[in-house]
């Protein structure tokens, strides 16, 4: 326990960059400042965080060392094999729970025993047999951050309409021929996962968890994830875009170019293209005064053909970005599978409404006609109408106080420190 009497939490993440490692980042800072005594170790960092302990892999002795990596090798040309005979379909990613990490060297270079440990998006990093290991050690409660739904899967990130995580994962639709590996993987969580581990989330996420077989028998917590309140702008929309070079008739959207990539069809990246395109067809009148703000490292280059105007800011850090969020009119999440996106919160705090299709957070913090759009999975016409409508004809400025409004009553709902304060009491 740290001198404030509040527990030492660890949390674990493959990274701390990207959007998942975003997040633990941000829950991580978070709970340091509700006076919690926190701690983050990464499998690997871009450096740009300061405090978080990268996990070094040769901290233990050499001939263990030297077995670990032959056995990490077997299942890495086990996992080859079986992706080459069974066809694997390379479009979601898979944890093959294979790692050259081990729980004692991880406390050795957390340098102390949590009563807490979160474990956050661990591909590759963290296995079944090193959360069991992790219980063993210190006795502390454990919580799986649903960043995504490879905690209760078989290996997938990402089941789309597959419910094989409610029995046993056979057959799955991720093999072309069909393997027993997606068994295995969830019979070694069934095994070694501790019986009080909780899994918290989306309250979509959380219907999930519910429904699987992981998660049918233990704890299942929703929450929100937070907004560190200092990054929110003190400046008012209007000095936001005199500042940022927005024309006062413009209709600014804002979105995150990270996530486009044509091959990710969790992104929903052709979506986001038709209900733009199907946009601009329905409210030809709109088209002059919009202006798409990008933000993030992935530029497309397409959105310059739509006829659009584009502002590229580019990757930004948290307080810039939250001020392009406050300066907009409306964010795009074209997400069709996603536990998130974090933007979404982001976006809802700053006061900037959200057109979504319904899944992840959207359902959380998206009241359609309210804090934004919140449409039908995959109808991007009932989208592009309802956003037309809403740049049109929107009461912004009380569309930017239900926002606000709805994003601290969710928070105060769905607080992730209400959770905190009860595992580590319980």
């Amino acid at each position: 326990m740290n001198s404030t009497g509040k527990g030492r939490i660890l949390n674990i993440s493959s990274y701390d960059y990207g959007g998942a490692g975003i997040a633990a980042v941000i829950i991580n800072d978070y709970l340091n400042a509700a006076g919690y005594s926190s701690s983050l170790i990464v499998r690997d960092t871009d450096g740009k965080t300061p405090g978080v302990i990268h996990y070094r892999k040769k901290t233990f002795p050499y001939i263990a060392y030297q077995i670990r990596k032959r056995i990490y090798a077997a299942r890495a040309r086990r996992w080859r094999h079986l992706c080459r005979d069974n066809r694997f379909k390379n479009n979601v990613v898979f944890d093959n729970l294979n790692s050259l990490a081990s729980a004692r060297a991880m406390l050795r270079q957390a340098g102390f025993i949590p009563d807490l440990i979160l474990v956050h998006w661990v591909h590759n990093f963290v296995t079944p047999e090193m959360i069991a290991d992790l219980k063993r050690l210190t006795g502390a409660k454990i919580a799986v951050m649903m960043m995504d739904n490879a905690g209760i899967t078989g290996g997938c990130h990402y089941p789309f309409s597959c419910k094989g995580y409610e029995s046993d994962c056979s057959l799955c639709p991720l093999f072309a021929i069909p393997t027993d590996f997606p068994v295995e993987n969830i019979g070694r969580k069934l095994k070694y996962l501790p019986a009080d581990l909780e899994f918290w989330g989306t309250t979509s996420d959380c219907r999930r968890a519910r429904a699987s077989v992981l998660g049918r028998n233990r704890t299942v917590a929703p929450v929100i994830f937070p907004i560190n309140e200092a990054v929110l702008p003190s400046e008012s929309k209007c000095d936001l875009r005199r500042m940022l070079g927005i024309e006062p008739e413009t209709k600014a959207i804002v979105v995150g170019c990270t996530t486009f990539n044509a091959g990710d069809n969790r992104k929903g990246f052709e979506y986001l293209i038709l209900s733009l395109l199907s946009m601009g067809k329905q409210f030809p009148e709109l088209n002059k005064n919009i202006e798409l703000l990008l933000v993030g490292d992935n530029d497309p280059g397409v959105l310059d053909r739509m006829g659009y105007r584009v502002k590229r800011f580019g990757y930004l850090p948290m307080k810039k970005l939250m001020e392009v969020y406050k300066a907009a009119d409306l964010f795009i999440s074209s997400s069709v599978e996603d536990s998130g996106p974090l933007m979404v919160n982001q976006s809802i705090a700053a006061g900037t409404p959200v057109a979504a299709f319904n899944v992840g957070v959207a359902n959380d913090l998206v009241i359609d006609g309210k804090t934004g759009v919140l449409a039908p999975l995959y109808d991007y016409e009932y989208m592009a109408s309802k956003m037309g409508e809403l740049l049109l004809n929107g009461d912004f400025g009380q569309i930017n106080r239900d926002c606000v409004e709805l994003f601290k009553k969710k928070s105060a709902e769905l607080s992730m420190l209400n959770q905190v304060e009860r595992i580590l009491n319980s």
